[in-house]
């Protein structure tokens, strides 16, 4: 009979898989499932510390002096640490090294170490953002809430989501101005236990991701390409605002993604979704097919640390200049794709100005024929609480005579 581990052991091993692959949540779901893990305390106490041991590594790590954990001596002293992070500045746990204790509590006054990024990425943010830039920091190390969205395709009533949900000790509240939008307030551990996941009656999208799809106004019976769709959340949003009708074409380079949208559209009920290579073939097939065009680009992914905080040690500034270079490419190339009377949608999640509001004004100025519509930018500290996402909507010249 294999035997139990204790939580401080489970940890130790979820935070040695991270360390190997990069990704939190890919090892937390390895330990849930090598450990048959059902107790949703047990599980929230592993995602809370996994999470926060990542989110606050700099300061953590330095006040510890634990450059590269191996020991489970190790993670005991950066989990304890981690726990006293937390309580300050009036902390009740103890900390056996009053050393660590008191760089711990001297970090903690600190902006830089409040943010717990490195520092080009801090000093990024701050020449960017100025007096705004240490609230946004600071938000990023705050937990992003739990978002839904209806599937209208499968349940037909947001009535009846909310009292099946709640039958189930499943609570979720309206997320103001943003239809078919909800926030799960109370019993998110039971969410995917609930008979209305089972029934593919909704789908978990953050509130920015869901904005995408409303913004880009859709209607049944256009033609869209998803030109950087990946698993296809947003795709699967579209279908759903269209009413599963019209066409949708999903394209990437990622083949296992694409298996995956599959997936989740036969989920969905949604027929209207077709996928491909993002290969130079299939884009010049489509050359003036759409009526809209969205580029979910590839970013540093600044604007969801929140949700996926290694993102902030993953992430380089040569890293960030081969992104901007791709980001660059994408508008350029896949703009032929759109008719004429059609409209791109440049979008990233990301909250640095350079892959954001530069990238578009350079594609204007490259692109004399094109204007911009509208764009927005959301950060983690506005009152709306979405993830960091910048959106703009771009059209031919021509198209708006």
């Amino acid at each position: 009979m294999k035997e139990e581990k204790d939580t401080l052991t489970l940890i130790h091993e979820t935070f040695q898989s991270f360390l190997a692959s990069g990704h939190a949540d890919q090892a937390i779901h390895h330990t849930f499932r090598s450990n048959r893990l059902t107790d949703d305390r047990e599980r929230g106490e592993i995602v809370h510390t996994i999470k926060g041991l990542i989110r606050w590594w700099r300061p953590l790590s330095e006040a510890t002096r634990i450059e590269n954990p191996q020991s489970k001596y190790d993670t005991r002293i950066l989990v304890n640490a981690l726990q006293y992070w937390e309580q300050l500045p009036n902390p009740k746990v103890k900390i056996k090294h009053e050393q660590t204790a008191d760089r711990l509590r001297r970090y903690h006054a600190l902006p830089k170490m409040q943010a717990g990024m490195p520092d080009w990425m801090y000093d990024k943010g701050n020449e960017q953002y100025g007096e705004r830039w240490q609230t946004i920091a600071e938000s990023l190390n705050e937990d992003a809430p739990h978002d839904i969205r209806i599937n209208t395709l499968l349940c037909k009533s947001e009535n009846d989501l909310l009292a099946s949900l709640e039958s189930e000790g499943v609570q979720a509240s309206p997320i103001e101005d943003l239809p078919g939008g909800y926030e799960i307030v109370h019993g998110y551990e039971r969410l995917f236990r609930t008979s209305a996941s089972r029934a593919g009656w909704f789908e978990m999208q953050d509130r920015s991701s869901q904005l995408v799809a409303h913004l880009l106004q859709v209607k049944s019976g256009m033609k869209i390409i998803d030109a950087c769709a990946g698993n296809g959340g947003k795709s699967l949003h579209l279908a759903s605002l269209m009413r599963n009708k019209g066409k949708i074409v999903a394209l990437d380079n990622d083949e296992k993604k694409l298996l995956n949208l599959k997936k989740r559209a036969a989920k969905n009920n949604v027929d209207i979704v077709e996928v491909y290579p993002a290969n130079t073939g299939n884009m010049e097939q489509l050359k003036g097919y759409a009526d809209r065009l969205l580029l979910d680009v590839p970013c540093s992914g600044s604007g969801v640390i929140r949700r996926n905080p290694e993102l902030k040690w993953n992430t380089s500034p040569s890293e960030l200049e081969k992104l901007k270079s791709i980001q660059r490419n994408i508008m350029d190339r896949y703009a032929a794709m759109l008719n004429e009377k059609g409209i791109m949608m440049y979008v990233t999640c990301s909250i640095f100005k350079d892959e954001n509001e530069e990238q578009v004004a350079h594609f204007l100025k490259t692109h004399p024929d094109w204007e911009l519509l509208s764009e927005k930018m959301i950060d983690p500290s506005d009152k709306f609480s979405g993830d960091g996402f910048y959106i703009a909507t771009l059209q031919t010249r021509k198209s708006a005579n």
